[in-house]
């Protein structure tokens, strides 16, 4: 298992989830977009306050999320620890976000 950790812009938020739980083939659904948002309002970076959020398909992704809306940002930072195969791919992700705007997935 490795660890992997980057920031995004918070409106990215469910464009990465989706992304993340295609890399393990995971059915993720609007409900839990929409719990993780609402639970991500009582995290703060600062103050190692953080939400785990599992990914369970063919591998699983432990996914841990803060927001850092009190240090006055609209930045998600994002933990995840992930067979080592998939670093090449999550590598991968960070960059595409990092280059896009905004990030929508069609279902």
């Amino acid at each position: 298992m490795i660890d992997y950790n980057f920031w995004f812009w918070s409106r990215k938020l469910k464009g990465i989830l989706q992304l993340l739980s295609a890399l393990v083939s995971y059915d993720f659904w609007e409900d839990e977009y929409e719990a993780i948002k609402v639970e991500l309002k009582g995290t703060d970076v600062l103050q190692n306050i953080w939400i785990s959020y599992p990914l369970e398909g063919i591998e699983t992704l432990k996914l841990q999320l803060a927001s850092n809306e009190a240090g006055g940002s609209d930045i998600i930072y994002i933990k995840i620890t992930a067979p080592k195969e998939l670093i090449g791919k999550l590598e991968i992700l960070n960059l595409f976000q990092t280059l896009v705007k905004d990030i929508e997935i069609e279902r």
